[in-house]
């Protein structure tokens, strides 16, 4: 499974694009009708998606657990649950 986001409104859509053209799943809340949603209602999507902060905890602990042997400045961590790419 690929990691997944939503972004809210409050992020611009070159954000969202940038996190395409490296591969990610990205939709925003505007796209998918909940512009102007509050924070209960995009969750409730999320989850309904399986977009769920127990995966995306996962993978953000597995990279912090990493910096503990590889240097995280000025280079592109890419994270998903079948391997880390590190670009420098």
């Amino acid at each position: 499974m690929t990691l997944r986001f939503k972004l809210d409104e409050n992020l611009p859509e070159r954000a969202a694009a940038a996190l395409r053209e490296r591969g990610f799943d990205v939709e925003t809340a505007v796209s998918e009708g909940l512009g102007g949603a509050d924070d209960a209602a995009i969750l409730a999507a999320c989850i309904a998606e399986q977009q769920t902060f127990d995966a995306i905890a996962a993978l953000a602990l597995a990279g912090i657990r990493l910096t503990a042997t590889e240097q995280a400045a000025g280079r592109l961590w890419i994270i998903d649950e079948q391997r880390v790419r590190i670009r420098d």
